[in-house]
Order: structure tokens, then C-alpha cells, then sequence
């Protein structure tokens, strides 16, 4: 095609020449050349005429031909870019397969693989290993009687495609791996067979984590299901998506399926007298509404069969409502019960108190005139030198002051219990009622030997001097009457910043240190306290009264060596104790 381009373009260049030949003879003629010049002219005209017509059909026959020659130089470039492209779509897929976690394969007619993607190496398998071989030339186990290799099988023999179908294999390690392949049939451009194609991945893990959590569903569905208390879940449309049996009878809900509303189960409630007389529709959109606007409650609704369920309601995520029902008739049952025990007791303890309180006032008037009486005859018995009846006054005496103390505490544990003790401050020298409280009961216990120390010889504090008595009173007491063979009890008296320290020592029989912690509990007695008399109230009390003045009480004992008492007050009571108290015991 070149040369016949370069054969029309020299003879159409020489009929151009001769053209212009016979132009140039033209004008030669004009110019009077002469006769020999009319025969050229004549040729010239003739050959350029020709030239032209020639060049003008050989343009229009060579055009066509020039046409297709572009048309062959726009189709090479088009292959080109085309091929360019498949190359590129050819190394994107390699890298693809090549990258991702599945592996891709490709096997012959004959079942040989000729292509595995590096996914391939989970396995600890390079693809080089097993291109080439057939299924049962693999360097890994798969057990026979497999229904997904027979499934492969059948559909390479079937020519057919075949999707996730699953076999087990063991690998070099031992190690079991379950694995998913798919693939379909290849055909050439002539439709003959030419193998199979397509990808596995490895769904061991997957499949492990399939059956724990069904392994975890059906524990939970047991538990669900055996639970003593009912269960509803409401997923955020109101829709019911999971319940135990327990909920249709702790609800007395009927129509229960998966999918069915709030409100439809509401409806059949009210229908069925659950709510009592009303408007099922009316009364099934109000309690919907209440159920929506708090959705963290708890709440107790009487059936009519009787029964008090409690309803244990939470928001999940996701905007549902799960709602734990409880049948809590026994333990309403019990609670009333219980509330009418607590009404009779009170009222017991309201008698006991108005009768400790009449007792202890009748008990007063003929002690009174025992004591007087017992004064009489000491004084009788001292002018008449009669020392055995001064010192039998003394012990009725002793007696009557013990049996009035007692009367005392009983009197103001009672009130404490009715919350009727308040204390009224006023300046009081502490060191003056405590010499007091230790000379009465000297005269009490006169062979006793009570020693007061001070390294001051007053201090006023803020107290109730009534009650300050009584709580010494009862440790002085105390120690006369737990202090044994010993006759010595030493009192102490001193200031430490803003507040006062008395200590009452004695050094009799003590207390075991395991049973410290329960000395102030009323009606407590320490077991070296067996024999002698006493209520296991005193010491309850006077840490009570200290209380109500802001101090507290502390003991250090050990058996067989006595017992310390020591009383911390304020000097300036409180604003928390000047208030009116109810004391709690112990």
C-alpha cells in the first residue's frame, strides 16, 4: 500500500510538471516565439489538461483507501489501550487475591489446581505446594463420608456450581480446620470445559463462636424458662420479642406470640376483668402511656385472683423494655403480719413503760420511809452507843439507796425508750458532783475506800446535773459491786483542751476482752458478773446520758485486775446535744 501511494504521487507529480510546460509554451507563443512553437503549445495544453483530469481521479479513488488506513491506526491504538487495561485488571485481581483473607483457586478438567492465592498460607501451605496436585494428592487429611466433599465432587463431575459447602481438614499440625469453598464451572469460547474457579476461607473460628453462642442461647433459654420470676421484652415499637411462661401467669396476659404489641396484650388484660371495670381500648392507651413515660420503675398491681405482683421495670438498649415480674403475696403476707406484731408489741411495751413508771413511783413513798427510818435509829443508836443497830441502819440504808437507783434507771431507760428525756443545761462544777456522787456512796459502802483526784479544784462545764449524777452513780456502783475482794476505787478528774476526762478505776474482777465490744448493750452481763445482782441496764444508760451531752464513754479491762472507766465531755455542750433527743439503744 506504501509503494502504490509513492507510484501515484511521481506521476501525478510529472503530469503537473508537463502542465506546467505547456503554460510556459503559451506565453512563449504571445511572445512571438515563432512557428515552432505552435505545435508545443498545442501539446502542452493537451498534456496539462490531462495531468489534471488524471490527478483528480486518482485523489478520489486513493481517498477511500486513506480512509481505512486511519481506520486500522485508531483500532491498534484502541487494542493497545484495551490490553493495557486488561493488564491492569488482571494485576488489580492478583493483588486482590493476593491480600485478602479468603484464597481463590482455579482447577483443570482434570481436578489439578492451577492457580491458589496466597490466602492460602493460613494453613501453613505456600500456593507452590499445592498447585498441581489433585484433591487427594493434598498434603492435609480430609476425612472421608464428608457430605460437603461429596457435594464438591458431585458438582465438578456435574460440571455445576456450587456454593459455601463445608468439610473438615487436618492439617500437618493437627490441628482440625473447617472449611468453606465455592465455585462454578469455566467454558471456553467454544463452550468446552476447561475446570472450575472460585474462593474458600477458613470458618472454623467462626463456626466455634456459631455454637458457643447457641450453646449460650439454650443455657439461656433454660434459665429463662425455669426462673421463678416472669420475664417480657419489648423491643422500642412496643413489640413483644421474648417471655417466659412464668410472665403469661404472673400477667394473666393472653395471646401471647412473638411480634404481638404492648397494647394488644393491655387490651386482652382489661378484657379479661385484669384491671378491674373499664374501657379496654380507653384503659390499654393509658397504660401504654404511663409505660413509656417511666420506663425505670417498680411497681405492685393486686390481681383479681388475689395475687400481688411486683413489676421490676428497666429500659435496654435499643429503646425497648425489659420487665421482671415477682409474685410478692407471701411477702405482703408476711409483712402484715409482721406490722400487726409490731402494733402489739408496741402497745405491750407502752403498758410495760406506764407500769414501771406507777410501780416505780409506788415503790418510792415506803423506801422513803424506810430511809428516814433507818436515820432515826442511827441517830438513836449513836446517842444510846448501840453500835450493832447503827450498823444494821446502815445497811438498810444501803439497801433502800440501791433499790432507789435502780428505780431510777429503770425509770429513765423507760423514757429514753419513749423518747421523753431531754437534757436542761446549766453550769455545773464537775469536780464538786463528782465528790458528791463519791461521799454518797462512801455512806452507801463504808468500807470501801473512794479517792478523788483533780489537778484542779473546780471546772464548770455545760451540762445536766441530774443526769451527770446518775451516770456517775452508776459507775461508782459498778465498781463497789464487781471491785471483789478489793476495797480501793480510785476517780480522776482533768481537763484536755476543750473537754473533761473522768476515769472511775477499780481493781476487782474485770471483763473478758471478747466481750468489751458487748458491754453497753442493754441487758448485757460480762460473764465474770455471774452471781452477783444486776439488770444489764446501767451501763446502756450511762452511755446514753453521755450521749445527750456530747461526750462519749470508753473501758479498759482485764480479767482479775479490774476495770477502767473513762467519761469524755465537752465543756461547752453542743448544739446536736442541746437539741431534744431520742436515743436508740444499743
Amino acid at each position: 500500500m506504501r509503494r502504490l501511494a509513492a507510484a501515484v504521487t511521481v506521476v501525478i507529480g510529472s503530469l503537473l510538471i508537463l502542465g506546467s510546460l505547456g503554460v510556459d509554451a503559451a506565453a512563449a507563443a504571445e511572445s512571438g516565439a515563432g512557428a515552432l512553437a505552435a505545435p508545443i503549445d498545442a501539446w502542452s495544453f493537451a498534456a496539462g489538461g490531462f495531468a489534471t483530469g488524471l490527478a483528480v481521479c486518482l485523489a478520489k479513488r486513493m481517498r477511500p483507501l486513506l480512509r481505512g488506513r486511519r481506520r486500522e491506526e485508531r483500532a491498534a491504538v484502541a487494542l493497545a489501550e484495551a490490553t493495557a487495561r486488561a493488564d491492569a485488571s488482571e494485576t488489580r485481581f492478583r493483588d486482590y487475591a493476593e491480600a485478602a483473607s479468603d484464597w481463590f483457586w482455579e482447577a483443570g478438567p482434570d481436578g489439578r489446581l492451577t492457580y491458589l492465592s496466597a490466602g492460602i498460607a493460613r494453613f501453613g501451605f505456600q500456593p507452590a505446594e499445592l498447585v498441581g496436585a489433585r484433591r487427594a494428592q493434598l498434603p492435609y487429611t480430609v476425612p472421608s463420608g464428608q457430605p460437603g466433599v461429596a457435594a464438591i465432587a458431585a458438582a465438578t463431575a456435574n460440571r455445576t456450581a456450587f456454593k459455601d459447602v463445608e468439610f473438615e481438614g487436618v492439617l500437618r499440625d493437627g490441628r482440625r480446620a473447617l472449611i468453606a469453598v465455592s465455585g462454578r464451572p469455566v467454558f471456553d469460547a467454544q463452550e468446552r470445559y476447561i475446570g472450575h474457579r472460585g474462593t474458600g476461607r477458613d470458618v472454623t473460628e467462626a463456626r466455634r463462636r456459631e455454637h458457643e453462642l447457641e450453646r449460650q442461647s439454650r443455657l439461656l433459654d433454660t434459665i429463662v424458662n425455669t426462673m421463678g420470676e416472669g420475664i417480657s421484652v419489648f423491643d422500642h415499637d412496643g413489640r413483644l420479642v421474648a417471655w417466659n411462661q412464668r410472665f403469661i401467669e404472673l400477667s394473666g396476659a393472653t395471646g401471647v406470640r412473638d411480634g404481638i404489641t404492648l397494647r394488644e396484650i393491655l387490651r386482652n388484660q382489661a378484657c379479661a376483668g385484669e384491671f378491674g371495670p373499664c374501657n379496654p381500648d380507653e384503659e390499654a392507651d393509658r397504660r401504654i402511656v404511663a409505660h413509656w413515660e417511666r420506663r425505670t420503675r417498680v411497681l405492685e398491681r393486686q390481681r383479681p385472683n388475689g395475687r400481688t405482683i411486683e413489676l421490676r421495670r428497666d429500659a435496654i438498649a435499643g429503646g425497648g423494655i425489659v420487665t421482671i415480674y415477682v409474685d410478692i403475696t407471701q411477702r405482703k403476707e408476711q409483712e402484715r403480719r409482721l406490722a400487726e406484731t409490731i402494733a402489739k408489741e408496741r402497745e405491750v411495751a407502752a403498758e410495760q413503760r406506764r407500769f414501771v413508771t406507777v410501780a416505780a413511783h409506788e415503790f418510792r413513798t415506803p423506801l422513803t420511809i424506810i430511809d428516814g427510818s433507818a436515820q432515826l435509829l442511827m441517830r438513836l443508836a449513836e446517842e444510846a452507843g448501840l453500835e450493832a443497830v447503827d450498823r444494821r441502819a446502815q445497811k438498810i440504808r444501803a439497801a433502800v439507796s440501791r433499790m432507789a437507783m435502780l428505780i431510777d434507771t429503770m425509770l429513765n431507760s423507760a423514757r429514753l425508750d419513749a423518747g421523753r428525756i431531754v437534757a436542761s443545761f446549766s453550769t455545773v462544777d464537775v469536780v464538786a458532783l463528782i465528790e458528791g456522787v463519791a461521799r454518797r456512796q462512801s455512806g452507801i459502802a463504808p468500807d470501801f475506800t473512794i479517792k478523788v483526784a483533780s489537778n484542779l479544784p473546780s471546772l464548770e462545764i455545760e451540762a445536766d446535773p441530774p443526769l451527770l449524777d446518775q451516770v456517775f452513780s452508776n459507775l461508782l456502783a459498778n465498781a463497789i459491786k464487781y471491785s471483789g475482794t478489793s476495797r480501793r476505787i480510785d476517780v480522776s478528774v482533768s481537763r484536755a483542751a476543750d473537754a473533761v476526762d473522768i476515769s472511775v478505776r477499780d481493781y476487782g474482777i474485770g471483763i473478758p476482752a471478747a466481750e468489751i465490744p458487748k458491754l453497753f448493750t442493754r441487758f448485757f452481763r460480762a460473764s465474770t458478773a455471774k452471781g452477783l445482782p444486776g439488770t444489764g441496764i446501767g451501763l446502756n444508760l450511762a452511755r446514753e446520758l453521755v450521749a445527750l451531752h456530747g461526750g462519749t464513754v470508753a473501758v479498759d479491762s482485764d480479767v482479775a485486775e479490774g476495770s477502767c472507766f473513762k467519761v469524755t465531755l465537752p465543756l461547752v455542750a453542743t448544739r446536736a446535744a442541746r437539741a431534744p433527743t431520742s436515743p436508740t439503744a444499743a
